[in-house]
């Protein structure tokens, strides 16, 4: 009995199968933005893995203001996958949209670099590949701002005011930017100089 046991020396290679989603394209329109203006972003998933993906998963759309995932990322949007996205099989793929206006934050300054996570909360075994899942757009998208200017040769104020009197003062605001101020509230503070 003591040759029963019999060690195959030959080695086997063992893969395991995952899913694998990959953003494989996205898009901007219009591809310049002013402030407030109406902007869709349309991005398409594809399971690239050997198995289907298979369960609930959640595509993240978000802003950047360099093509790097940083903490000061704005999110944007998180919609429902289409239908047809439920069993992702391989080699299939699902495009969706969103629709926003665009008021993403101000330290983007001149350029909106899209990007999507799919699959943002890592819901799914992609085993290695899940590093794939986050895709930006390669090509900048630029904001038009509004840049507000107080020429300081149109600020009016009385010649001579007198102490603890209430005093008028005028001032002009000029948008030097490209892009329109069409939203409230928004204000001017001034303050005493002695």
């Amino acid at each position: 009995e003591a040759n029963n046991l019999s060690i195959d020396l030959d080695a086997m290679d063992i893969q395991a199968a995952f899913a694998d989603l990959v953003v494989t394209n996205i898009e901007s329109n219009p591809t310049s933005i002013l402030w407030h203006q109406s902007v869709t972003v349309t991005w398409t998933v594809e399971n690239q893995g050997t198995v289907p993906a298979t369960g609930s998963w959640t595509d993240y759309l978000r802003v950047s203001g360099n093509n790097t995932v940083s903490g000061d990322d704005a999110f944007i949007a998180n919609p429902t996958r289409p239908a047809g996205a439920v069993n992702l099989a391989p080699g299939a793929s699902y495009t969706q949209s969103a629709t926003f206006n665009f008021t993403y934050p101000i330290h983007l300054n001149d350029n909106a670099y899209f990007f999507v996570q799919s699959d943002y909360s890592g819901t799914l075994a992609e085993g290695p590949t899940g590093e794939s899942n986050t895709f930006f757009d390669d090509v900048a998208t630029p904001i038009s701002n509004p840049d507000l200017y107080i020429d300081p040769a149109l600020i009016v104020v009385p010649a001579s005011p007198n102490a603890g009197n209430v005093v008028p003062v005028q001032w002009t605001i000029t948008n030097q930017g490209l892009g329109t101020l069409n939203f409230t509230p928004w204000g001017t503070a001034y303050w005493r100089i002695y």
